[in-house]
């Protein structure tokens, strides 16, 4: 049976203001080879096929979490994150998109206009760590009232969690007793910085089946495509 370890628990690098992050698996950027960092590079790069795999995947596993985090559905808001360029998150984004399938197949509640920020330049292209914070800073995130008690922020890829963190401070701002979860694809992550502290990670942890829902949402995805 599925469980709740079929997702990994992540500790962002940075004072998040979550109770808790997970993502399905990591994304090497330094191992293009993987087969799941493959897959997350095709949703990366907006190819529909891993896109609608990705989805039918997620929407799949989060009522696993929910179920394990013991979070009462009808309390439970899931918000999408915010890409550089949106002030408020767009209802047709990737993330919206996401946050939307999970909430109706954990039945829970959805709100995409949660949060609002300023735009900016894009964080990879930003360069030190530093920087990027600044950037966000600058964004200046605000959150509006939220009657739920239990909040799940939805993004795609997490590295250091700082985009995360500014949602998650400007929901506690504006809301008080609220709790605040992560939730994305994977983390981003560099074999080779872990292995020099004798460190070795992979995606092995995902299980086969998976891995199977993942191939055939690709498929799926093509097969309907062809019938148009």
């Amino acid at each position: 049976e599925s469980n709740f370890m079929d997702w990994m628990k992540i500790r962002p690098d940075v004072d998040t203001g979550l109770e808790s992050c997970f993502a399905i698996g990591y994304r090497f950027t330094d191992d293009a080879d993987d087969n799941w960092t493959k897959r997350f590079n095709r949703f990366k790069a907006k190819q529909q096929p891993a896109i609608y795999a990705a989805v039918t995947l997620i929407k799949t596993m989060v009522p696993l979490l929910v179920e394990y985090l013991e979070l009462d559905e009808s309390k439970t808001v899931f918000i999408p994150a915010l890409s550089s360029s949106e002030t408020v998150a767009s209802e047709m984004g990737i993330l919206s998109v996401m946050a939307l399938a999970c909430a109706k197949s954990s039945n829970a509640n959805f709100a995409g206009n949660t949060i609002t920020k300023k735009a900016h330049h894009p964080l990879h292209l930003s360069g030190n760590a530093e920087r990027r914070r600044e950037i966000l800073d600058e964004a200046d995130y605000k959150s509006v009232t939220i009657r739920d008690e239990n909040i799940l922020i939805f993004d795609d890829f997490i590295t250091r969690g700082d985009t995360l963190s500014h949602i998650a401070r400007a929901i506690h701002k504006a809301n008080c007793g609220i709790r605040v979860y992560g939730v994305g694809l994977a983390k981003n992550e560099r074999r080779s910085y872990l292995r020099q502290y004798g460190l070795e990670i992979s995606n092995n942890h995902i299980p086969e089946k998976w891995d199977e829902l993942w191939v055939q949402g690709e498929k799926l995805y093509r097969r309907k495509q062809g019938e148009d």
